[in-house]
């Protein structure tokens, strides 16, 4: 019966490829495991395959036995590879082959090592063709590689960014843009659609996009009826006289509380004041003095005196300070509402929160709401939060 010997190494395509070349064809493989040799308290060990094979009788019989090397066991040293010779030099007491006897020594001559150097990379191409890989090219043997084909220079700078109306600012920097709008109180509906590349520009952006509020009937009988709470009324009626010129005895005031002159006191006698206001020389203004509390339900004391009036338009005070829906709720249950008269959004860090409302604004802490009117209050109203 035949031998098993075994043969380690770092590619087990390889080692199948020496044992073929030296043995021959009808080598039988039969064993074929991943063994760690070397380090220090199993650290650093190095893995190797380990090959078992049996040489058939007659080979064995007509062919020297083979001469271990090392972890090795070789038939020749023109099979010996790079980790052979390494193995060897690292090895105090001399490799020793799987068997137990003694290996041969390591040539020693500077002829010799270059001689089995040689033979190792005449053997390289029939070991790439047994593992299924591809020969090198044939100008590898020559002297002179053939030249570089002409390629043009790769431009590794960092690709320019895009500009331009269709060029949208980075996602940092239009959450930063975002997220400065909701704090002066822009709703979402309007922040989600602006794409300006700084707050500037998206403040420049929405202030000009605003609705334009109409400018208050001054015609002669127009009625403009102005609804507010009883603190805010005073000065809003103030702003609104001038703006639709006019004149003081021109000015009525609607309230459950006070009746004096110029004074309605209920839908009836709106009805009844309104016939008298129609036939005067100027328009007239009309002050609904507001709940408080806020009555609940669609038809209240001053809704039902707006009906009775009949006005030819309808304003509203209100405080930039009380929260949105409250004054929704409020505003709702008077019906169409053609502008608004803002006061207190200068005292305010959220100016723009009125927006939400949905309805034009008219005049802004006493001037006209413009533009400018509007984008000078955000900044001031940035400026304020930006101070310690």
């Amino acid at each position: 019966m035949s031998e098993t010997l075994y043969v380690e190494g770092a590619d087990r395509f390889e080692l199948i490829a020496q044992v073929r070349a030296e043995y021959g064809p009808s080598v039988k493989i039969t064993a074929l495991r991943r063994v760690r040799r070397g380090g220090v308290l199993g650290f650093f060990a190095r893995e190797y395959d380990s090959i078992g094979f049996e040489v058939p009788d007659q080979t064995a019989a007509t062919d020297p036995a083979p001469r271990p090397v090392g972890r090795h066991a070789v038939h020749d040293e023109s099979t010996l590879t790079i980790e052979d010779l390494i193995d060897r030099s690292n090895s105090a007491d001399g490799p020793v082959s799987a068997s137990g006897r003694p290996a041969t020594q390591i040539p020693q001559s500077n002829s010799q090592f270059a001689d089995l150097l040689s033979r190792l990379v005449a053997a390289a191409p029939a070991a790439r063709e047994i593992r299924g890989e591809e020969p090198e090219p044939a100008w590898a043997e020559l002297a002179d590689p053939p030249p570089p084909v002409d390629r043009p220079p790769v431009d590794r700078r960092p690709a320019a960014r895009a500009t331009g109306p269709g060029a949208g600012p980075t996602a940092r920097v239009r959450f930063d843009t975002l997220a400065d709008l909701r704090a002066l109180g822009v709703p979402l509906t309007i922040s989600s659609e602006i794409n300006s590349t700084s707050l500037l520009a998206a403040i420049e952006e929405i202030v000009s996009g605003l609705p334009v509020a109409p400018e208050p009937p001054a015609q002669a009988g127009d009625l403009i009826v102005i609804a507010g709470a009883a603190d805010q009324l005073e000065v809003a009626v103030a702003q609104l006289a001038v703006a639709a010129h006019v004149p003081a005895d021109a000015v009525w005031h609607a309230s459950q509380l006070v009746s004096g002159k110029r004074t309605i006191t209920g839908p009836l006698d709106a009805a009844r004041q309104a016939l008298t206001m129609r036939a005067g020389a100027t328009a007239s203004i009309i002050a609904v003095e507001l709940e408080r509390p806020p009555v609940t339900g669609r038809y209240s004391w001053s809704s039902q005196v707006i009906a009775a009036l009949g006005p030819t338009a309808v304003w509203a005070a209100v405080d930039a300070g009380r929260k949105t829906d409250d004054l929704r709720a409020e505003l709702d249950r008077l019906g169409a509402i053609d502008a608004l008269i803002v006061a207190g959004a200068g005292g305010t860090c959220s100016p723009a929160s009125v927006w939400d409302l949905d309805i034009p604004i008219g005049i802004l802490d006493g001037r006209r709401a413009s533009a400018g009117c509007w984008a000078g209050m955000l900044l001031d109203a940035l400026d304020s939060q930006a101070r310690p």
